[in-house]
């Protein structure tokens, strides 16, 4: 398949790979019951991080090939994008494990997740709440509702008498071993086919060039991604 990006470059194709994860995300949650507003905004969002981090790291690794390579490089830059684009097949993976694994995992979380985005709840507010409805403890979930003005008070307090577990022990299993092999897959072994396949020098040198360009990716990706 890289080879084939390589020799047979569809820019169409990489730019819907790429688009792909967060429009996964947007449809997951909106079947689930979120907001679709906050939801659309998110999924534009990391588009436009998509996007970026894409084209930044597929220019480092033609820049990077140019320099060792010259003109004998292998493949152009359409080539080098559409291979790079070939790793958003695994994030896509990673996103629906993620919109599936809060409702296997804590279905208690993900509707108190729920409540919370319906509620316009940042992120901390519906960390305490969660921790609320797992304490279980009326008094401080009285005085929560009442401090942020939550109309779905009934939801909650149905939630917090259920008493249970934070996690589900098996499909915490199964999604951790899972998700670490996509990570494994996606972020080391698929960088390494496409180093090989672009540069096409022995092991050794191959081995550092992808330290050097996993390095460069990574910071590129953290740089953006929190935005």
């Amino acid at each position: 398949m890289i080879q084939l990006a390589q020799e047979k470059p569809d820019m169409r194709l990489s730019v819907l790979l790429v688009l792909l994860p967060s429009v996964i995300g947007f449809f997951g949650y909106l079947f689930f019951g979120f907001p679709a507003m906050p939801l659309f905004v998110s999924m534009v969002k990391g588009i436009l991080k998509n996007i970026a981090v894409w084209l930044i790291v597929a220019i480092v690794f033609y820049v990077v090939a140019f320099l060792i390579k010259g003109k004998i490089m292998r493949g152009t830059f359409t080539g080098i994008a559409s291979s790079i684009a070939l790793l958003w097949i695994v994030v896509s993976l990673l996103t629906i494990l993620s919109v599936l694994s809060i409702y296997f995992v804590s279905p208690v979380t993900f509707e108190v997740s729920k409540i919370a985005a319906w509620e316009d709840l940042s992120q901390n507010e519906a960390a305490q709440l969660a921790g609320i409805v797992f304490n279980g403890s009326a008094k401080e979930l009285d005085e929560f509702v009442s401090m942020h003005g939550i109309e779905r008070v009934q939801e909650l307090k149905e939630l917090s008498q259920l008493n249970a577990p934070l996690f589900n022990p098996l499909p915490l299993l199964l999604v951790v071993i899972i998700g670490a092999f996509l990570l494994f897959y996606g972020a080391l072994l698929v960088p390494f086919f496409i180093v090989a396949e672009i540069f096409e020098v022995n092991f050794l040198q191959d081995f550092t060039i992808w330290l050097l360009l996993e390095g460069i990716s990574f910071g590129v990706f953290w740089l953006i991604m929190p935005l």
